[in-house]
């Protein structure tokens, strides 16, 4: 008998790549013989993503419930993945931008129009952001309309109202009534 770890299983040859798991192909597992494939293979990568992106679509409450729930049994993972993506943000404040133009479904170009159609200043105080930040791109949270661009004080200020009218409205009237 040889001190040579054996090289079949129970149901045949063992990977190179993960002993424990069963020889698919070229001496990998099913899992690594996939990545291989699919890197080595033209447009595979992109089919693949095009696939999971219209299935997101399609499941989008089952993909969501998985992902809350895979989250929670794995706060780690998340804490992480916020840690990094702050860091990244930090390092790189154009990313962070272009992530926010993103999410807005904006490009540059439309962002400096509406930037030059306010005068270059916030839609509520006329005035450029007081800590030299970029304004900020102000939307309605319920349909998510792009409504204009404010300054940092201003979006804070309708945010902790929570874009509610009447609180806006009762807070005019307070500092009118306390001038």
């Amino acid at each position: 008998m040889s001190n040579q770890p054996s090289t079949h299983g129970k149901y045949g040859p063992l990977a190179l790549c993960h002993p424990d798991k069963k020889h698919v192909a070229k001496g990998l597992c099913r899992t690594c013989y996939r990545r291989h494939w699919r890197n080595n293979s033209p447009g595979q990568k992109k089919k693949e993503s095009e696939y999971q992106k219209k299935w997101k679509e399609r499941n989008r409450e089952h993909a969501n419930a998985y992902r809350r729930e895979w989250v929670a049994k794995n706060p780690e993972y998340e804490e992480r993945r916020k840690a990094n993506q702050r860091r990244r943000y930090k390092d790189e404040p154009e990313r962070r931008w272009h992530a926010t133009l993103k999410k807005f479904g904006l490009v540059p170009e439309q962002y400096e129009e509406l930037l030059s159609s306010q005068g270059f200043v916030c839609a509520i105080c006329l005035k450029q952001d007081p800590l030299g930040r970029r304004l900020a791109v102000d939307h309605c949270h319920t349909t998510g309309k792009i409504r204009g661009l404010l300054c940092s004080l201003c979006n804070t200020a309708i945010g902790m109202l929570k874009d509610d009218t009447t609180s806006l409205l009762r807070a005019v009237s307070y500092l009118e009534k306390h001038k």
